[in-house]
């Protein structure tokens, strides 16, 4: 009777099995888990741009909707600003219609992550907003009756919230000059009726528009001298609303090696410039659109 054949695996050779064996599994974990760190990296980081530019968008948008009559209540600083504007509240419990809403935008430590949050504070108006008295450029805010104030993060991961107040000074020596009287379209091109009489151009010069205009462009006075931006850092309440507002609000950046991603905003304000002159603060409001 024959024995049966006891070959099989020596200890050497289980122990190099295991080896690779491990180092392969070793490196399938690796892989794994490095692509699930990037894609939740590139997943936060994706929803914090989106937050950025939705900010962003809504602040300008608000900003052009401050209500006519409190640019005396307008107050900024270089991280934050709050005004006064007819926009719908965030809380769906005041409803979903434009009303008069207090609106503040400011930093707040974010203890959890990177970097800060920005903030959006709202309150309703629930009373009337009284104007500047002439000679005073400032209101009792007590005097504004608020609602419950309301706070939502709008955007996180934020390295900065920068604002730059800007201002055109008042440029003297601009003179309103009545434009020329236009040609009558019933007249041809050469400056003659069609039954062949002269044509009175209005401009009491002899031959036609031609002469008329370049009297009118040797009278017309100059245009004054560009002057330059007064770029500020903080508008104090009761200077009213400035020329513009430019917000820069930088993220922090998915890579160390990187530049952080910046988000850029100019918002302006129509109005004639008259912030550097001295007229009171409720005759300079009435010159605005």
């Amino acid at each position: 009777m024959r024995r049966r054949s006891q070959a099989g695996f020596t200890l050497a050779e289980l122990l190099v099995a295991s080896v690779l064996l491990s180092i392969v599994l070793g490196g399938v974990y690796v892989a794994f888990s490095t692509g699930i760190r990037l894609w939740r990296h590139g997943e936060s980081t994706l929803s914090a741009y989106q937050d950025a530019r939705t900010s962003m968008a809504i602040l300008t948008r608000e900003l052009h909707c401050v209500v006519r009559g409190t640019e005396h209540l307008f107050e900024g600083k270089d991280d934050s600003f709050a005004f006064y504007a007819l926009v719908p509240p965030m809380d769906v419990e005041d409803g979903a219609e434009t009303q008069v809403m207090w609106v503040q935008y400011r930093l707040k430590n974010n203890p959890e992550g990177v970097g800060e949050t920005l903030v959006r504070e709202e309150a309703l108006v629930e009373g009337p907003i009284p104007l500047a008295e002439p000679g005073e450029d400032d209101v009792d805010l007590s005097r504004i009756k608020l609602g419950r104030k309301r706070k939502f993060e709008v955007a996180s991961n934020v390295l900065s919230f920068d604002v730059s107040y800007y201002r055109v000074p008042f440029a003297e020596g601009i003179q309103d000059v009545p434009a020329p009287a236009p040609v009558p379209r019933s007249f041809g091109s050469s400056g003659e009726r069609r039954d062949g009489a002269a044509l009175d151009t209005g401009f009491g010069v002899p031959g036609g528009a031609e002469g008329g205009a370049a009297d009118y462009a040797a009278e017309r006075p100059q245009a004054p001298e560009p002057v330059e931006f007064v770029i500020e850092d903080k508008n104090p309440r009761g200077s009213g609303l400035p020329q513009g507002i430019r917000i820069i609000m930088t993220m922090v950046g998915g890579d160390a090696a990187a530049e952080e991603p910046e988000f850029t905003t100019f918002v302006t304000f129509r109005g004639c410039p008259v912030s550097m002159t001295e007229a009171p603060l409720h005759e300079r409001d009435e010159g605005r659109l």
